[in-house]
């Protein structure tokens, strides 16, 4: 009995440690199974953390970038700034371009916009202060030239002009150009020029100074090919009377002036800006201002310096051109892109300035 006792005890104890093994071997296979779990956790922590790190080097680079186009942004709205401000100028210099070649004669066939012109442009722009209001009234009314002769004071207040003196001076002007007195083609200062630069030459009598481009006062061309028989007539009606002298002053060379006004032998034209005269009944014996070098090797000399800075930039700007005149070289750049070529005219003098130290 104590034998049969014993063996059953030893049986329990023996399944107890069967039980007990099973359950550590399961518990070191939990223990491998969590370790396996553990690493591939801290190798999915590492692809993060060296994911993350890669991010914020991103991130930083995206920033450094941002800021740099904030930089360049800011340049470029400074530009535009600066470009819109140019465009504004050149708005301005077109309408008072414009604005020179409205024939006076002719104002009751203007339209709105050709009066609106020729006010805005009166005394060197006094009324341009009105421009936004006026034009918007003048447009509104549809004031044309046709209806000046009806204009009044009050009809002038309406258009948005309210300073008295503005509206009496206007009021005036429209009155001298209905009563053709306005012949000075909207541009004061050219009045003003004629005047303190007027010609030397005096006969007695009746004294007329015509010191302005031919081609802005008479709406010639510039090919010099379209001056109509009735303007030479008038030419040489005014120059036959021995109290006048009728003189040209023009930028155009000697023989264009020579060709273009070969049927008025009583003028005393002025070519290249003054550069030769050709006094009247003269023909063709032109005489040299004696400003002038009296060699011409040194107008060669700087004339083929500058021919071939010229000929750089004619061939970077697209539509423009070299005049080669005896005293000057011109580079002409009106054909191009306009603000291409305003840029590249203002390199260019600031390069031939530095190069002919001027």
């Amino acid at each position: 009995e104590l034998l049969t006792q014993k063996d059953k005890e030893n049986t329990i104890m023996k399944q107890k440690k069967e039980e007990f093994e099973a359950a550590n071997h399961r518990q070191r296979s939990r223990i491998l199974s969590l370790q396996t779990e553990n690493d591939q956790i801290r190798g999915e922590t590492e692809s993060i953390q060296n994911k993350y790190e890669l991010l914020q080097k991103d991130n930083q680079q995206l920033k450094q970038r941002v800021q740099q186009l904030n930089i360049e942004n800011n340049e470029l709205r400074d530009e535009q700034k600066e470009y819109q401000i140019k465009i504004d100028e050149l708005e301005q210099e077109n309408k008072r371009l414009k604005s020179q070649f409205i024939n006076t004669e002719e104002f009751e066939s203007w339209n709105t916009n050709q009066l609106f012109l020729w006010i805005v442009n009166l005394e060197n722009g006094r009324f341009s202060k009105y421009r936004d209001i006026l034009s918007r009234n003048l447009v509104e009314e549809g004031v044309c030239g046709k209806h000046l002769s009806e204009i009044n004071v009050l009809h002038i207040k309406g258009w948005g002009i309210t300073n008295f003196d503005d509206k009496q001076v206007l009021n005036k002007k429209i009155k001298e150009l209905i009563d053709g007195k306005d012949n000075n083609n909207n541009n004061d200062e050219d009045e003003k020029s004629s005047s303190s630069n007027s010609s030397p030459h005096k006969r007695g009598g009746r004294r007329y100074d015509f010191n302005k481009e031919y081609r802005d006062r008479l709406g010639i061309t510039k090919d010099l090919q379209s001056i109509s028989p009735k303007i030479i007539r008038n030419l040489n009606r005014i120059s036959s009377d021995p109290n006048t002298i009728v003189a040209i002053i023009s930028g155009q060379t000697r023989d264009n002036l020579e060709r273009a006004f070969s049927d008025c032998p009583g003028l005393f034209i002025c070519a290249e800006k003054g550069a030769w005269f050709r006094y009247p009944g003269q023909s063709s014996n032109w005489v040299k201002n004696d400003k002038l070098p009296k060699n011409d090797n040194e107008m060669i000399l700087w004339q083929n310096i500058v021919h071939d800075v010229l000929k750089t930039y004619t061939e970077r700007t697209n539509g423009s051109y070299i005049q080669k005149k005896s005293t000057a070289l011109v580079w002409h750049y009106f054909a191009s892109d306009p603000e291409y070529g305003n840029m590249q005219a203002v390199e260019l003098e600031r390069y031939l300035k530095r190069l002919l130290d001027w």
